[in-house]
């Protein structure tokens, strides 16, 4: 198969030249950064550089800009350390200082800027300082060489400061500073040649040769490409070669030759008449190359990530890798399609890769697609075959129901399913194959029943319906493999009802043949009588037809006789001995009972009981009926003995002597709930005789009076007159008498007083004038009248008053019509409209 090959990758067009500087803000969304690290002892300039690129510059004559981002918000630690150490470095300069040097501590710090490149696109940098991990002398080389290890992990690209020196003793220092970072690299290198598989990742790595300025041959009017020129021929080439040499060919291996070495000039100071150097002051700065480096990075590191795709997609094309990965793949595609705009050249190579890799990855989608699918029809095809083998066993054996089960697997798939095979065996045929199957084992395993039970063979054509039922629950002969099994169960219980009827008829004639004559054991044999009885009624429940119901009910119906045969033994055996317990014990009831079964098989004890029981009677009821409130019970003794069974063994005689025995306990339960009345006179006790008494002789009278006895609560019209005042014998006549009476309705003085107040004052007893009598309506016979009689004897100016507070009921009015006050004057009230009191004759029993 013939691999596609990937397009060439275009190039960009060059764009105008632009110039910015200083810190400007993000307005868009969040853009890609470019992870770039920086390493540079204390003295190699980093401080002046990374100000440099904060500060106004001449324009690169490339039109390449860099300016510092604004500190966001919520920046991390690192961020803001770095942002203030530029800030402080960048007022001092503008100062004329120089910035102090940044001492190579632990402590990391970091910056964002935005390049440009003289064209249409714009690149985000995040810069990290590694000085302080990597340069640190007092560590082991084995913790720098982990150190860088993590440092290449973490960035895209590093930046390695090595000022020009301006002395010996700056070059030793310099080779000083540089000697441990080198000796890491060098061993990462020999990592890398003897275990190649193993390498660490390779970074783009940029020497800068920063204060370019110092050497002797920078020359100002030249290009910066001629100055790279310079550089390469004549001051790395010079005897004896400098430093900087030693370390480009240290780190080239390690930067899988992505290494470059810039010249770089980022103040350009003035030299003094001394030689010491000053930072200029005013205007922009006339920087050299510090925008060309980072710029350099940024490319390398995309041209790497577009040669990665580019990798990418020959894995794709490989026709034996599976889909998944090439569809993990698609997010690097799309993270490296997001760095560019769409319009820059770096957009479209990249778009382009991403469109090579989607089409790969839907190739490979397709082709493992048709690999999966053909595999699966080959499944099928063994698959089918062996069930087409499967389903021709007889009904017999097992194995054609798994020959129905895949053929309606088959069937019942998704359409996603079988989709090659499918046009060799349709799911519909497969379906129809399996029912039709399935139908034809049905009516052959059906047909063994049939053959079983034409045999005679009930219990095993049972066994086999209950087996078929189960394969075949939704077949066509359900119904009559359940009316098989319904049959053999109704032949079964109906032969096993068949030997337990047998066995019961058994225990039947064996009770009937038995002799006993003892008590004890009658009563056994009754109990064994029952409980056979209580077995075969039990058995009502069980279906049965024809001769076996009929053998039931005849077998139940001869139980009746064997048991009343032995109840009749045992009632002639028990029944004079109970009896005689029952006389002796004075328990005429029971003996009466017991006798009244059979009157003439027991005479003697028949004239006993008649002898004894009047007097006895007689006696017990004498006591009831002394206690009084007990002559109900005395007379519901008496009559239990005149009940209709118990009457067989009375005489004419003992009948009359208890009906005279009754009739006098009533005459004495009469007395006593008349005498009740009389002494209580309420409407209970007068009720209680009415509903209660048995002959009720005093009815009529009894009656009245409680009618009496309601017609005194209800209300009336009453007059109280005032008879007569007599006073005290020592009144004299020449005294002025005053006297005032009151009457009050239930102590309240209210307006029922007809006459409220009379004055009389005669002191004689004859009344003249004054009140005469008071009527008042709406009182009942039971309620009460208050008297209020007061007096006043005035004798020659000397007052003396008396007075009396009187409260009866209108009844007691009339029983005692007279009252006194304390000086001893007396009035007499009489009052109309009383009801007299009825007569209630005493108890008088007739003889």
């Amino acid at each position: 198969m013939s691999q596609p090959t990937p397009p060439p990758l275009p190039t960009a067009p060059a764009a105008p030249p632009t110039a910015s500087a200083g810190i400007t803000k993000i307005k868009d969304g969040k853009p890609h950064y470019y992870r770039l690290g920086i390493v540079g002892s204390k003295a190699s300039g980093k401080t002046c550089l990374l100000a440099a690129l904060s500060m106004a510059r001449t324009p690169n004559p490339l039109g390449c800009t860099a300016v510092r981002l604004a500190l966001e918000k919520n920046a991390a630690a690192s961020f803001r350390d770095g942002d203030e150490w530029i800030n402080s470095a960048v007022q001092a300069l503008a100062r004329g200082e120089w910035p102090d040097p940044t001492p190579n501590e632990d402590r990391r710090r970091s910056l964002r800027f935005r390049f440009t490149d003289g064209k249409t696109r714009q690149k985000y940098v995040e810069l990290f300082d590694y000085s302080g991990e990597l340069l640190n002398p007092a560590a082991a080389d084995s913790v720098l060489a982990e150190r860088l290890r993590g440092t290449l992990r973490e960035v895209d690209g590093l930046l390695v400061l090595a000022e020009h020196p301006s002395s010996e003793q700056d070059a030793k220092r310099l080779e000083h500073d540089l000697n441990g970072l080198l000796r890491v690299f060098s061993l990462l290198n020999d990592e890398r040649r003897r275990q190649p598989g193993r390498a660490d990742r390779q970074v783009p790595i940029a020497l800068l040769v920063n204060k370019w300025d110092r050497s002797p041959h920078f020359d100002p009017a030249l290009s910066f490409a001629c100055q790279m020129t310079v550089l390469a021929e004549k001051f790395l080439k010079q005897t004896p070669p400098p430093f900087h040499q030693t370390v480009a060919n240290t780190l080239r291996p390690a930067a899988d030759e992505c290494f470059k070495v810039f010249p770089v000039s980022a103040i350009r100071p003035t030299r003094q008449e001394d030689g010491s150097e000053v930072p200029p002051t005013g205007g922009a700065l006339h920087s050299m190359g510090v925008e060309d480096p980072f710029l350099w990075l940024i490319e390398c590191v995309d041209d790497r990530a577009l040669k990665q795709q580019r990798q990418h997609l020959f894995r794709l094309a490989s026709w034996w890798m599976p889909p998944l990965p090439s569809f993990l793949l698609q997010s690097d595609f799309k993270a490296v399609k997001s760095r560019f705009e769409s319009h820059t050249p770096e957009g479209r190579r990249a778009a382009c890769l991403s469109w090579w890799a989607r089409l790969l990855t839907l190739r490979q989608l397709a082709l493992w697609l048709g690999f999966v699918m053909a595999v699966e029809c080959g499944i099928d095809f063994w698959q089918h075959r062996t069930a087409l083998s499967q389903i021709e066993s007889s009904v017999e054996q097992d194995g054609w129901q798994k020959g129905v089960a895949w053929l309606r697997g088959y069937g019942e798939s998704s359409p996603f399913r079988h989709t090659l095979y499918d046009y060799r065996l349709p799911k519909r045929e497969a379906l129809e194959k399996a029912n039709e199957v399935v139908s034809q084992k049905d009516h052959d395993a059906f047909e063994l029943i049939k053959r079983l039970m034409s045999e005679t063979k009930l219990q095993d054509a049972g066994e086999l319906a209950r087996q078929q039922l189960s394969k075949f629950p939704n077949s066509r002969l359900a119904d009559q493999r359940k009316a098989v099994i319904a049959e053999v169960e109704r032949l079964r219980v109906e032969q096993e009802f068949e030997k337990q009827l047998n066995k019961w008829r058994d225990r039947l004639v064996d009770l009937s043949a038995k002799q006993s004559e003892t008590k004890e054991r009658i009563d056994g044999i009754l109990q064994e009588i029952r409980t056979l009885e209580a077995e075969i009624r039990d058995a009502a429940n069980v279906p049965l037809q024809g001769t076996l119901r009929e053998q039931w009910s005849a077998l139940l119906a001869s139980v009746n006789p064997v048991r009343l045969k032995w109840a009749e033994r045992l009632g002639s055996a028990t029944a004079k001995d109970k009896i005689k317990q029952a006389l002796d014990a004075g328990n005429y009831l029971d003996a009466a009972d017991l006798l009244a079964v059979e009157p003439s098989a027991h005479p003697e004890l028949l004239n006993q009981f008649q002898l004894s029981l009047p007097s006895w009677l007689r006696e017990k009821i004498g006591t009831l009926s002394e206690q009084g409130a007990k002559w109900a019970v005395a007379v519901e003794e008496a009559e239990k003995y005149l009940q209709p069974s118990r009457r067989p063994v009375l005489t004419p005689v003992m009948q009359t002597a208890i009906e005279e025995i009754m009739l006098g306990t009533k005459r004495q339960g009469d007395s006593y709930l008349y005498e009740l009345a009389l002494k209580e006179r309420n409407n209970a006790s007068l009720d209680q005789y009415l509903s209660s008494a048995p002959l009720k002789s005093m009815a009529v009278e009894v009656s009245a009076y409680r009618q009496w006895l309601e017609d005194r609560q209800k209300p009336r019209a009453m007059t109280f007159r005032l008879m007569k005042i007599e006073w005290h014998s020592s009144q004299k006549a020449g005294w002025t008498d005053k006297t005032k009476i009151k009457l009050f309705v239930n102590g309240q003085g209210d307006s029922r007083n007809a006459d409220e107040e009379k004055y009389w004052r005669e002191g004689t007893t004859a009344i003249s004038g004054g009140l005469r009598s008071v009527e008042l309506s709406g009182l009942s016979q039971a309620e009460t009248v208050k008297l209020n009689f007061q007096t006043w004897n005035v004798w020659w100016g000397d007052t003396s008053k008396s007075s009396l507070d009187q409260e009866r009921s209108a009844e007691d009015w009339v029983k005692n019509p007279h009252v006194g006050d304390s000086a001893g004057n007396t009035l007499e009230i009489h009052v109309d409209g009383v009801l007299p009191e009825p007569h209630l004759p005493a108890w008088h029993l007739p003889q």
